[in-house]
């Protein structure tokens, strides 16, 4: 197709484009300012490892406190890797008496996003639809990870592995509406072009 044929049909259809530029404009708005609202939570977790003892029994943990910090930081590692589990998700909602809204494994891993800050510092970052919610997750994950530290120790036999869990810090979602808007804009535009297009090409076969 010449590009001259092509601002013809632009201009022929002019008011078409707009009308659902408009269209999906608004329902691009409409879909932001009616979603629920929502909190982004914060939680960080601190690994640590007790020695039963100091004596012959336990030999690979002592050396001025190298090999706790070392076995620390194994166990954050760890951590990270259970909480991108489905399985954790479910067990987390559960011990905080919050229902689950997918039953999806793949949403569920999502859930919970852990990231290392440092080597025994864990941040789990996770959304919920309300402050109150979201408190109750950040005991969930408490509960949930000193039953995973209770096991680990018991697996280890010669220590404990104990993780210190913070205060939640909760602020409400960031609503995106011109990114949305934006997004409405470019959709309408191309969805709109991308018709005319095709009709003129039914057209010109038929």
């Amino acid at each position: 197709m010449e590009f001259r044929t092509l601002l013809q049909l632009l201009k022929k259809n002019f008011l078409f484009i707009i009308l659902l530029t408009v269209a999906t404009t608004a329902g691009s708005a409409l879909y932001v300012l009616r979603k629920p609202p929502s909190v982004d939570v914060s939680v960080s977790l601190v690994t640590n490892y007790e020695s039963k003892s100091d004596n012959s029994t336990a030999p690979y943990y002592r050396f001025d406190g190298y090999y706790p910090f070392l076995a620390a930081e194994r166990y954050s590692q760890v951590v990270v890797g259970v909480l991108k589990s489905a399985s954790a998700a479910q067990d987390i909602f559960t011990a905080a008496n919050v229902p689950l809204k997918t039953k999806n494994v793949s949403d569920l891993s999502k859930i919970f996003k852990p990231q290392k800050r440092t080597e025994r510092v864990v941040e789990v970052l996770f959304s919920s639809d309300s402050k109150e919610n979201g408190e109750k997750l950040a005991k969930g994950l408490e509960i949930f990870m000193k039953a995973q530290s209770e096991i680990a120790s018991k697996a280890s036999g010669e220590g404990s592995f104990v993780v210190t869990t913070s205060a939640p810090v909760i602020f409400p979602s960031p609503t995106s509406l011109i990114i949305w808007i934006a997004i409405g804009l470019l959709s309408g535009v191309v969805i709109s072009i991308t018709l005319i297009l095709i009709l003129h090409a039914i057209k010109k076969t038929s």
